[in-house]
């Protein structure tokens, strides 16, 4: 163990066994369904992009105590979260916004056509039940035995946002929908690391200085030792190798420049022509005059 390896300390499975739980959890490892009035099942959201984990802020007054300040917890607020889904052409998250809103409005979203916007009611309407959405499901799962779910309690929409239509972009279309709620839960299944797993990781550190994370140095040319260290440069000629593989044979040497052309040094005369030999390049020189046929 050196010095640093602290994040091995915290982030690995030496001291632990079972599931790999000491890791960090993925960004893109998710699920996200929605529990409604209208549906029997939870309506799973296959099709979105990215969906944002509830946060919340303590409200506080800072108060005055003689001379000194003292900061009151005055409650919490939670903050709204975002879903990004994609425009998808069955329509299943525009057919959910549509029962949404049918649900608390009477307005043009859900008319057949332009006479029933004129003539039908508009507006908030007083609906049989207060939510719409019992709840959305965020699930985290990264193994049969691990997984972290987030269940927000009540949500309603505050904003939709279409996206824009650009003839220059060929990006996917998405909506972006933004939710405020009541309240929500977190559960994981992972087990937290505890003082007593960095006491052991410390002690493992102490007891074994030596100790390479897991890895074995390994000597590539461990198998290659030759009889005579000192008779190398023979081992070309005399095939004195140490395994059972057949003793070296001399391969003659081809003449790679047989008709003794001069190495080119970046200029030309006129008729002369550049030849590439083993990747070095050659001046061919102009063809004699008094040899050419007329």
């Amino acid at each position: 163990m050196a010095i640093g390896d602290s994040a091995y300390k915290v982030y690995s499975q030496g001291q632990r066994r079972g599931e790999i739980d000491a890791v960090p959890r993925n960004k893109y490892s998710f699920t996200v369904s929605l529990n409604y009035i209208d549906s029997p099942t939870p309506l799973s959201l296959v099709r979105i992009a990215n969906v944002q984990i509830p946060t919340y802020v303590f409200r506080s007054q800072t108060l005055n105590a003689y001379n000194a300040k003292k900061t009151v917890l005055t409650g919490i607020d939670y903050t709204p979260i975002t879903i990004t889904a994609y425009d998808t052409k069955d329509a299943v998250f525009e057919k959910f916004l549509k029962d949404y809103t049918a649900h608390y409005v009477d307005g043009p979203l859900n008319n057949d056509d332009y006479n029933a916007f004129l003539n039908n009611p508009k507006g908030i309407k007083t609906p049989e039940s207060r939510n719409y959405i019992r709840s959305i499901i965020i699930n985290r799962k990264d193994s049969k035995n691990m997984e972290n779910v987030i269940e927000v309690y009540n949500p309603y929409i505050t904003n939709i946002d279409s996206d824009t239509l650009d003839y220059g972009d060929s990006s996917p279309a998405i909506y972006r929908v933004t939710f405020t709620y009541e309240g929500f839960k977190i559960l994981s299944s992972g087990t937290a690391i505890t003082e007593a797993d960095f006491v052991a990781a410390e002690e493992f550190a102490i007891d074994n200085p030596d100790a390479n994370d897991g890895f074995t140095e390994v000597d590539d040319f461990a198998e290659y030792e030759v009889d005579d260290a000192d008779n190398i440069d023979g081992l070309q000629t005399t095939g004195n190798v140490t395994s059972n593989q057949a003793p070296l044979k001399e391969v003659p040497v081809k003449d790679s420049n047989p008709d003794n052309l001069q190495v080119f040094k970046g200029k030309l005369k006129t008729g002369e022509k550049i030849r590439n030999i083993n990747g070095k390049s050659y001046v061919v020189p102009a063809p004699n005059s008094s040899n050419m046929r007329l």
